[in-house]
């Protein structure tokens, strides 16, 4: 999410772990990005035997695979991905099968499947009747069985990262969650096979087309349209919602990627739903006009417990969302042309924790009907998130996500300062510094700094009691720009920095040196934090943070997020809360 000006840039967070089956292609713990197309494992089936060379089986192997290189790139099985096939008859049956990664289709799936066809088919396993290999973006199996719709619980295998955890650990518990609420969301019904299939330049087809181009071509500023086309068996009715606070330019981002996912998904389905974070989409051959569809919906919860008491905290927060219903639902709650906004989103205190939370609905339903959704998913779909602190349910027809504050502790950032030189294993000043992380990373430095979220560490051979270090610095900032006008933004932004610094120097503050705060911009609330380390002087403190604020048009300009750090003092803003006050 964040760039870093003086760090190299880091991006793995944690040891990459790659699981591996025929049926599942990938299930990554990762967060880099790895564009190759890297060999990684095969396995030549042995107890199947060998074939003969001149063999039908070979004729038949040689075949399927040159056909790999000379098909269409953009043919059925490129474009979706996946092709499952068999050749011939007993005992010379083929049986092929290849699966690519989801973002690797069309021309990169095939380039993939050729090159792990002649390598497995040459190379590895040469003349063995079935062999499996995996590449990065595919995975390749021939086999004189046919093992279709059978899961293969015997062919599978493991990659760690080489690389060790930097920072603190992340539990196993909760890499498990996240897998679990991965897979949760990739078996997600999207595909309403109920309502069949389409053909090729149909009837059907082309007033779905219609209805696209008709959406395509609007402002995306109410977030929301609805349209239907054709009679009786070629009606096809076409919806998407964007969320409360990602209208116009982002809600047509969502929209185009929304589109192109689905289309992928769910091939010349009649019927076909798709969510993601800023908006969602439904195709449909049936109408549904201000219905709550009870059928298509899921859940994602925290794995994190609420503490106390599991009963006190749930009903806490019913109540908090119901009362965001009411208030979705309000009439007072319409747009500029008088229409029902069916979203609303707050903030509340549930004993130690603040949560924050959003309730929507699709503009097609009726205040009562909105909030009749938002009652059934709050009061009857809760249990996913029972207890937990934070969950997200979504249907087609409304949806809530309550979350609670970030309280991580990442690794920032560190310098190790060389112009203090090293000191001496079992020297005194080796026996004067305590043992740290910092030590892992500096060994043996007389000077040195780490930054963490939640803290500053300096360790130094000189005193800078009082002295503003203006040497040691560095900035973040949110990868996202901002939406509107960037120069009234970073006026606020400036604005609100500049009140807080004020705040900070006020001696009678019980956060002497800190100060933190929030403005609204239109419908969106930007949030913010300065502070300076306690050894400098009011005065001090005013100048070390007029000098990083002066940093702040070169750091992140028109950035939804973006911080500076020192030694001294640091500011810190988002358009989202990430403070526990």
């Amino acid at each position: 999410m964040y760039s870093s000006s003086s760090v190299s840039k880091r991006f793995v967070l944690y040891p990459i772990v790659v699981v591996v089956t025929t049926q599942l292609l990938l299930v990554r713990s990762v967060s880099s990005l790895n564009l190759t197309n890297s060999y990684l494992h095969h396995k030549c089936l042995v107890s199947e035997g060998k074939y003969k060379p001149g063999s039908k089986y070979e004729k038949s192997l040689d075949d399927i695979i040159q056909s790999f290189s000379n098909k269409d790139k953009n043919s059925y099985g490129f474009r979706t991905g996946f092709s499952m096939t068999a050749y011939g008859k007993e005992p010379d049956m083929v049986a092929i099968t290849y699966q690519c990664r989801v973002d690797s289709r069309g021309p990169k799936c095939q380039s993939c499947v050729v090159t792990a066809g002649y390598e497995l088919l040459r190379k590895r396993c040469p003349r063995d009747k079935g062999a499996i290999i995996w590449y990065d973006q595919c995975l390749v199996e021939f086999s004189s069985s046919d093992t279709s719709g059978q899961i293969n619980y015997d062919d599978n295998f493991c990659m760690p990262s080489a690389k060790n955890l930097i920072g603190n650990s992340i539990p196993l518990e909760e890499r498990l969650h996240l897998l679990n609420n991965l897979t949760k969301m990739a078996v997600t019904k999207i595909d309403k096979n109920i309502e069949g299939k389409y053909q090729p330049g149909s009837v059907y087809e082309k007033n779905l087309n219609t209805l696209i181009r008709s959406t395509s071509a609007g402002n995306f500023r109410s977030g929301f349209d609805q349209i239907s086309h054709g009679k009786g068996p070629n009606s096809v009715t076409f919806m998407y919602q964007c969320r409360g606070d990602s209208y116009g330019s982002r809600c047509r981002s969502c929209y185009t990627t929304a589109l192109s996912a689905l289309r992928k998904r769910c091939p010349r389905n009649k019927g076909g739903i798709i969510w993601y974070d800023q908006c969602l989409m439904e195709i449909s051959s049936i109408r549904n006009d201000g219905k709550i569809d009870y059928n298509n919906n899921f859940c994602v919860s925290n794995m994190k417990n609420a503490s106390g008491s599991p009963l006190e905290f749930k009903q806490k927060m019913v109540d908090f969302l119901l009362n965001l219903g009411l208030k979705a639902t309000s009439e007072d709650n319409m747009d500029e042309n008088n229409q029902a906004v069916l979203y609303a989103t707050g903030e509340e205190r549930v004993g130690t924790k603040k949560l924050y939370a959003m309730v929507q609905c699709t503009k097609d339903l009726w205040l009562k009907t909105c909030y009749a959704c938002l009652e059934w998913i709050i009061l009857k779909e809760s249990d996913c998130c029972d207890g937990k602190l934070g969950g997200r349910v979504f249907s087609t027809s409304c949806n809530y996500s309550v979350l609670s504050l970030n309280q991580t502790n990442a690794y920032l950032n560190h310098k190790c300062i060389n112009e203090q030189g090293k000191y001496k294993l079992g020297s005194p000043y080796d026996k004067n510094l305590n043992s740290s992380y910092i030590s892992r990373r500096c060994p043996k430095n007389k000077g040195k700094i780490i930054w963490y979220d939640n803290c500053v560490l300096e360790i130094s051979s000189i005193d800078t009691f009082d002295k503003i270090d203006y040497q040691n610095n560095f900035y973040m900032y949110n990868a996202k720009d901002v939406s509107g006008d960037i120069e009234l933004f970073n006026k606020s932004t400036r604005d609100l920095l500049h009140e807080l610094k004020e705040k900070a120097n006020i001696k009678s503050k019980k956060d002497f040196m800190f100060a933190a705060g929030e403005k609204s911009l239109g419908e969106k609330k930007l949030y913010a934090m300065v502070q300076c380390t306690k050894d400098l002087t009011p005065n001090n403190c005013n100048v070390c943070l007029n000098w990083i604020m002066a940093k702040l048009p070169k750091c992140c300009k028109g950035k939804q997020g973006g911080r500076v750090l020192s030694t001294s003092c640091n500011f810190r803003y988002e358009m989202y809360p990430f403070l526990m006050i």
